[in-house]
């Protein structure tokens, strides 16, 4: 057995060293942070995602998560603050902090977050329905009454508090046909092209394009599952395990990027933001509202 002071110069050293390597972590480590974004320093976010991305690159294969953070931060880049109105956030003037449409966020209870028809500003207001219902064009009706829209699409919240007709969220909008299409898949598109999302400043639209891959379902990714044409690149099958170190490669179905998924599609969807508006939806190849603030959006048109 130790003698008491080896004990007590064991754990004074280990301390010392711990708290030599918290000194040297850089004094705002964008890899250690999950702050809260303002109009001040939302400019900054694309930068700690591309340091986060330089990060996991320095280890190999395919982590869970990984390829969203890039597409994330392609698709901040565009968008006029550091809220991601891809999963329904919006800025809160009093607050400068992100908050997700159709949750309770900073109003009273009984008030949820939405976004004012008119102006595009966030407020707080009631549901507009019973629980059971949604509202579509005025009217409340029952939640799954799908039947109300075109072949194919299903009601959707947004941020008005609203529901209307898109896509269900695995699959995208191609203008093509009007129709619902797994990305990757090859749909309506003539042999050897699949559909992919061609993505141009405020929006994303489902094309047909030439297929990099030996068949359709296939991606196209590098080591670290980021989307790359290089010689390097290797195609993967879709909902295989693939080049991931655990979960399956699947496309997440907000940015429709493919990713290392850990646990099941029930799960994924059971975590889901109330409202989203996803790359490549109706709403962002058409109406152009999935990537910009919506105060901007509502001005741009008046």
């Amino acid at each position: 057995m130790r003698p008491r002071k080896e004990n007590v110069l064991i754990v004074s050293t280990c301390l010392a060293a711990l708290w030599c390597a918290v000194k040297a972590l850089p004094a705002h480590n964008p890899l250690l942070t999950d702050g809260w974004y303002t109009p001040d320093n939302y400019h900054l976010l694309p930068q700690h995602l591309e340091e986060l991305y330089k990060e996991r690159a320095k280890t190999s294969g395919c982590r869970p998560g990984a390829g969203n953070d890039w597409m994330r931060k392609e698709m901040l880049n565009t968008m006029t603050v550091g809220c991601d109105t891809s999963v329904g956030e919006v800025l809160w003037p009093s607050t400068g902090r992100c908050e997700r449409v159709m949750t309770r966020g900073p109003c009273e209870i009984g008030l949820f977050v939405m976004v004012d028809r008119s102006t595009g500003q966030p407020v707080c207001r009631p549901r507009p329905c019973e629980a059971s219902q949604v509202l579509f064009r005025g009217s409340c009706i029952p939640a799954l009454s799908h039947h109300v829209c075109p072949k194919g699409m299903m009601l959707q919240p947004n941020e008005y508090g609203e529901n209307e007709c898109d896509c269900p969220l695995d699959k995208v909008f191609y203008r093509g046909d009007g129709s619902c299409v797994t990305p990757y898949s090859q749909g309506p598109c003539p042999p050897g092209q699949v559909i992919k999302i061609e993505d141009s400043g405020s929006h994303g639209r489902a094309r047909c394009v030439p297929n990099d891959c030996p068949a359709p379902n296939m991606v196209r990714i590098d080591s670290q599952c980021y989307p790359s044409t290089a010689p390097t690149a290797t195609c993967y099958t879709l909902n295989t395990p693939g080049p991931c170190q655990e979960g399956t490669l699947r496309l997440d179905i907000t940015y429709h990027q493919p990713t290392c998924l850990a646990f099941s599609t029930h799960a994924l969807l059971a975590n889901l933001p109330p409202v989203s508006c996803p790359r490549g939806s109706y709403r962002d190849s058409l109406t152009r509202r999935c990537r910009i603030n919506f105060a901007d959006f509502f001005k741009s048109r008046g």
